[in-house]
């Protein structure tokens, strides 16, 4: 492996499938004194020894352009900034940076913008991920559980097992008790026009739920179906991410979010609450709403090699339970 940070002058590692990407190594010029710039494609086999460099830091090309400089990585935003501080070049592109990325605040609001067009026209393009870290190798909660991982059920392993960016699909089956009562009674009016969790008192519900990966993001998509007897099938669509460590975000309709901290603890799989937020043009701001709904709790038990049980609680400081479903679920199919 050739160890790029200690090479001399400024190393930019890009994707050479990506337009943006390409008009950013065409456009940019670094100034004299920070010494030669060298172009490294990510996609070229030839540069896998110089990507290495990369990989051992854990930055995804994916996710972002990678500059190293006397031994320093700039990430992503960073990488940009560093490019407007330090580009000599009088141009379109420089211009935007050295607008954009001259406050740390635009930048946060920013970037997130340009890193999604950037995958949606690679989208478009059919052109598919350079996945330099080998993230499709790896379940998703691998990650997310930690050392745990390594100690929980196979059942729950079977029920975890989705990989980003692939086509993985876990299907369980199964039977619910739901009920609802206080302020998530009242307001159930409202729970069925934003379509978050059924706001009914009912025994023995039928259920299925495909857990399934996205071939274009770390999201795993939960498509539950609730077969009602009176009101017929009653579809619950979210959307899981994880944030950071054994921090998740579970986002439903409308971008209204649930965020959590996932763990494996007394032999079972615990989702605690950490608030509500709402998904707004890439950004999470926080909805100080849990006084009105609750705290959001879950946990999954192992029983057998294919079964589990599952239990979400939403507990309200003043009137208790306020809402809960619990029953038994089988895995059927995992592919």
């Amino acid at each position: 492996m050739l160890d790029v940070s200690t090479k001399d002058g400024v190393w930019l590692f890009y994707d050479g499938e990506c337009p943006v990407c390409n008009s950013v190594a065409d456009y940019l010029r670094i100034k004299k004194q920070y010494g030669s710039l060298h172009l490294v494609d990510a996609r070229d086999p030839r540069n896998s020894d110089l990507v290495q460099s990369v990989n051992q830091c854990g930055f995804d090309l994916d996710e972002g352009v990678v500059i190293v400089h006397e031994g320093r990585f700039f990430y992503g935003q960073d990488a940009l900034k560093f490019m407007a501080g330090h580009s000599s070049a009088r141009n379109i592109f420089s211009l935007i940076c050295k607008s954009v990325f001259w406050s740390e605040n635009i930048a946060r609001l920013v970037y997130p913008w340009l890193r999604g067009i950037r995958n949606w026209l690679l989208h478009r393009r059919r052109i598919e991920r350079i996945d330099n870290l080998r993230l499709c190798e790896e379940p998703i909660f691998q990650s997310v559980f930690g050392e745990s991982w390594a100690k929980i059920a196979p059942v729950m392993e079977r029920r975890y097992a989705n990989r980003p960016y692939t086509e993985d699909k876990v299907t369980v089956e199964g039977a619910l008790d739901v009920m609802c009562a206080g302020p998530i009674r009242v307001l159930a009016p409202l729970f069925w026009l934003l379509r978050t969790v059924p706001p009914m008192n009912v025994k023995e519900v039928p259920v299925s739920v495909d857990f399934h990966s996205n071939p274009h993001s770390k999201e795993v998509a939960f498509d539950r179906v609730f077969k009602f007897e009176k009101r017929g099938s009653y579809y619950l669509r979210t959307r899981m991410i994880q944030i950071k460590a054994n921090e998740i975000m579970e986002i439903l309709n409308y971008g209204i979010c649930w965020l959590a901290t996932c763990s494996w603890i007394d032999e079972k799989v615990v989702m605690r609450h950490k608030g509500y937020a709402l998904k707004l043009m890439g950004h999470s701001v926080v909805l100080p709403i849990t006084f009105l709904f609750g705290e959001v709790e879950c946990e999954e038990t192992p029983v057998d090699d294919e079964t589990f049980h599952t239990r979400v609680t939403i507990k309200h400081p003043w009137f208790g339970v306020v809402y809960e479903y619990k029953g038994l679920l089988k895995i059927t199919s995992d592919r």
